[in-house]
């Protein structure tokens, strides 16, 4: 906010004041009797010339003569003056201010009116209410300019949609308003010289933005300096005013000189005069200064092409300063430093002339900065831009690479080049390529470069290395049967074809050489393996020694074979069983009037009883003096015919009273020592194998079956079962066969073969879960579903050995006198010695020893005394007094004897032979007479 210059003269010097005093005393002796003497009529003129003469010229001689120039007072006592001036008509009331440039402000109340001047204005007359002036000192307060908007209907955005009217609001409380200047435009501009006293502006232009600029004027006086610069023309009048208030303006403002030279610099007076029509005169002297600006000062590269693009440059370079002198007085100093920063130095270093070289050579920011003056007393300081320099490489970018790595660093597919952006700590990083995207034909070697750049030019590289063959090897097993003896010392890799592709490779064969290998068939494996990491595997089963001996295929039973969805009619010319891929011989007896030829389907429906052909073997003794041991793959190996091989032999020791063993063996040494079950011995008569019900006996008491998805025969004692399955023989004409309920020592014989690597192996067998005891874990066809309750892992196997059911075994717990002892089996005497297997009385359920090798109890404990110590976790509760007679596998809540949750193949509990409860049922087994 700006104020105008008005050159007035409206205010009473000193000198002015001596000339009213010598007028006063004349008037005073003329004037006022004149006046007294007046008509009423005439009195208010009276009044009004009074005023006149207290006002314009009594209080202002007083005040002049009276009061300090430098202070501003308020004087209420009017009585020295009225007395001096002669003044008969006193006023009532007088109020008096002097400001401290001589500017008087009076005001007065005669007869009832008041009469008001101030410095700026005639006198008037006002209402007494608003005769007191108030403060009207020296104005020292700019004016104050506000504005106000037609309408609020400006939205969110700070937009109007219409026109508006802008109000131009200029206060000031001092010296009053005398105008404001304003311009308008899209952006700032600078107000003209024309005063205006309306206060509304249409604003109608459409604009992003409309601006209105305004400089209030106020009634302040007084002309101010005028500065320009060097050769720049001067308007002598601008913003100079003038008037009078009381007797007007005589003639015309006069400048003197009415021109400024501007060539040179320096200070010149111009001097303003006026005069009123009463002869006063008033001169006023302006300052015209003619400056000129300061030294020039610019920076540029020497060699321009040495920062490129990105603003770096990445070798030494030098700038240049240039310096213009503006005034034409020529430069009195110059000084300069430099900063390896981006922030501004202070000069020091002097040097002379108009240009300054500065060598940029340390990395990072740098500024140069110069600071020259002139002789016209001129200083100017200029820092340069900031120049970066970068000399230093950045750090190469890196790779990884898309694609499937094999061994050996090879990669065995198509290889994508995924690079990764380096870095650079000064400039900055500006481009990483690589110079290969992808490989996709198989390479020995193919170099993949990865260059990194900075903003300043600098580079770097990386480089890898890629190979790939995406080929496996090839490996075959040769043709044709082969067959060694035990012992026979061959390389197996000697049984395989192989190549590699353009990394090379190794084969690796399980086991490397046939010295090791049991009697059977069995499968030798070798694994090629490329170079880059790919590998292949192939088999061939070789004979060596003894394979199983054939099933013995008794009256009415008829081979099986499953082609994947049915079971057909095997042809026993081909194969139809094979353990070595855990598939065991299944053979069934069809019911009464069915009849089926080779290859034809079988359904389920049509077969009566379901059997598993388990062949004669022996088996490494792995815990045979009562250890713990954990689970382990049981060594079998088959015997042929009816030869026993095994090298240790048993024979029962049941003697009176408490006894903790039940058979005493010749000398074991453990995992050497080999066992021909003595499963296979059937009351003196070696047997090339058995057959064991597939599943739990079903039916009735009358006509037993095993069938798969109905409910196990229950509900009934020892006695009744072991009868039960006796009638199997004439029920279906097997003549030539001998069925019994399976004995304990069978059970264990299941059990081991199951664990070895002709069944389950080391995975544990999961238990059948049906709460109505269907046989096979459901109904119908279930059984196909639930491979994992099979003792094989595949439908091949023997199942409900884990769950369903509890099975009574034929194994029993002697008495205290070494007698067979029945308790609740129903039966009245012993059955014949062959059909079951005695134990030495105890008293204690977890007096394991008396277990017997190959029977999974003993043998398999983990924890040998513990209930719940068998294998896999399984329930291990040995009978002892009363409750006489094993029972196996569990139910299918998996509650062993004596509440154990240990249900599984090798789970052993104790039972008194009778009905308890609806949950007791067995397996049957079938021998060949011949």
């Amino acid at each position: 906010k700006r104020k105008s210059l008005k050159l007035t003269t409206l205010a009473f010097t000193l000198i002015e004041l001596l000339g009213v005093i010598i007028l006063l005393a004349v008037v005073s002796l003329v004037a006022v009797p004149v006046v007294l003497n007046i008509a009423k009529e005439a009195q208010a003129s009276a009044d009004m010339s009074s005023a006149q003469l207290i006002v314009s010229n009594g209080h202002n001689y007083y005040a002049a003569s009276l009061l300090d120039d430098t202070k501003k007072e308020k004087i209420d006592n009017y009585e020295d003056i009225y007395d001096e001036l002669n003044i008969k008509n006193k006023p009532e009331l007088g109020q008096l201010y002097v400001n401290s440039n001589d500017k008087v402000a009076m005001a007065v109340i005669i007869n009832d009116k008041c009469y008001k001047k101030n410095y700026m204005t005639e006198i008037e007359i006002v209402d007494v209410s608003e005769c007191d002036l108030g403060y009207m000192g020296p104005d020292e307060v700019k004016p104050i300019i506000s504005q106000t908007a037609s309408n609020t209907n400006i939205n969110e955005n700070g937009w109007y949609k219409e026109d508006i009217y802008l109000t131009i609001n200029v206060e000031d409380n001092e010296s009053g308003v005398f105008g404001y200047k304003r311009c308008m435009g899209q952006s700032e501009c600078d107000p003209d010289d024309t005063i205006y006293t309306d206060e509304s502006i249409l604003i109608s232009t459409e604009s992003a933005s409309n601006y209105v600029c305004v400089i209030g004027i106020d009634n302040r006086g007084g002309v101010g300096d005028i500065t320009v610069n060097i050769n720049e023309q001067v308007d002598l009048t601008n913003e100079v005013t003038y008037n009078d208030g009381l007797s007007g303006i005589d003639g015309e403002l006069s400048i003197n000189p009415t021109t400024v030279d501007t060539t040179t610099v320096g200070t010149k007076q111009v001097t303003y005069k006026v005069q009123d029509i009463a002869g006063n005169v008033r001169e006023v002297v302006r300052n015209i200064i003619v400056d000129a600006d300061a030294p020039t000062i610019v920076f540029n590269l020497v060699d321009s092409s040495t920062i490129n693009s990105n603003g770096w440059a990445k070798s030494d370079f030098y700038i240049r300063a240039t310096i213009t002198d503006n005034s034409g007085s020529g430069i009195a100093s110059g000084s300069s430093c430099t900063t390896n920063s981006s922030s501004e130095c202070d000069p020091i270093a002097s040097f002379t002339g108009t240009t300054k070289d500065f060598l940029i050579s340390t990395e990072g920011s740098n500024r140069a900065c110069i600071e020259v003056t002139d002789n016209n007393n001129k200083t100017t300081k200029v820092c340069s831009n900031t120049y970066n320099l970068d000399k230093t490489a950045p750090t190469a970018g890196t790779a990884t690479f898309s694609g499937t790595l094999g061994s050996n660093s090879w990669y065995t597919t198509n290889v994508t080049v995924n690079k990764v952006n380096g870095s650079d700590a000064l400039s900055g990083h500006s481009s990483t390529t690589s110079n290969i995207s992808s490989i996709t034909s198989n390479t020995t070697g193919t170099m993949i470069t990865i260059t990194t750049t900075d903003l300043a030019g600098n580079s770097s590289t990386r480089n890898y290395t890629i190979k790939v063959d995406k080929n496996a090897p090839t490996l075959t097993a040769k043709s044709g049967t082969i067959t060694i003896s035990k012992g026979d010392s061959n390389a197996v890799s000697n049984y395989f074809t192989v190549s590699y592709g353009i990394s090379g490779g190794t084969i690796s064969c399980s086991p490397s050489n046939t010295s090791g290998l049991s009697n059977g068939t069995q499968t030798v494996r070798c694994t090629a393996t490329g170079g880059n990491g790919k590998t292949i595997t192939a088999s061939k089963q070789i004979i060596v020694g003894t394979p199983p001996n054939a099933p013995e295929l008794l009256n009415n039973m008829i081979p099986v074979k499953y082609n994947g969805s049915n079971w057909v009619y095997a042809d026993v010319s081909q194969e139809w069983y094979n353990y070595d891929k855990k598939e065991w011989a299944n053979a069934v007896v069809l019911n009464s009037g069915v009849t089926k030829s080779v290859g034809q389907t079988i359904s389920e429906s049509e077969i009566a009883l379901w059997y598993v052909w388990i062949p004669r073997y022996k088996y490494t003794i792995f815990n045979g003096n009562n250890g713990n041991v954990s689970e382990q793959l049981i060594n079998i190996e088959f015997e042929s015919g009816t030869a026993r091989t095994g090298t240790v032999t048993c024979q029962d020791n049941i003697i009176s009273g408490i006894s903790t063993s039940s058979e005493t063996c010749s000398q074991i040494t453990n995992n050497v020592s080999t066992y021909t079950h003595p499963a296979f011995n059937f009351g003196g008569k070696q047997l090339k194998g058995f057959w064991v019900g597939k599943f739990e006996v079903s039916g009735t008491t009358s006509k037993v079956t095993t069938k798969p998805g109905i409910t196990s025969l229950r509900n009934v004692n020892v006695y009744t079962l072991f009868n039960s399955i006796q009638g199997i023989k004439t029920s279906y004409g097997i003549n030539n066969g001998d069925s019994h309920m399976i004995k304990n020592m069978e059970w264990g014989a299941v059990a081991y073969l199951s664990h070895s690597i002709y069944g389950l192996g080391m995975e544990d067998i999961k238990p059948n879960t049906s709460s109505t005891y269907l046989t096979g874990g459901g109904s119908n066809n279930a059984y196909k579903n639930n491979v994992s309750q099979s003792t094989t892992g595949n439908i091949y196997g023997v199942y409900d050995m884990a769950g369903g059911a509890y099975d009574y075994t034929m194994g029993n717990s002697v008495d205290s006198s070494g007698n067979f002892y029945a308790s609740s089996s129903g039966f009245s005497s012993a059955p014949d010695s062959k059909y079951y297997d005695k134990y030495a009385f105890h008293s204690s359920s977890t007096n394991h020893t008396r277990g017997k090798l190959g029977d999974a109890t003993k043998e398999t404990m983990t924890n040998i005394g513990n209930i719940s110590g068998g294998w896999h976790g399984d329930g291990a509760a040995f009978p002892s007094v009363s409750l006489s007679w094993f029972i196996r596998g569990s139910s299918y809540e998996g509650i062993q004897d004596d509440g154990i949750a240990d249900a599984g193949i090798f789970a052993f509990g104790r039972r008194y032979g009778s009905v308890t409860g609806d949950d007791m049922s067995t397996h049957a087994v079938l021998t060949s007479l011949n």
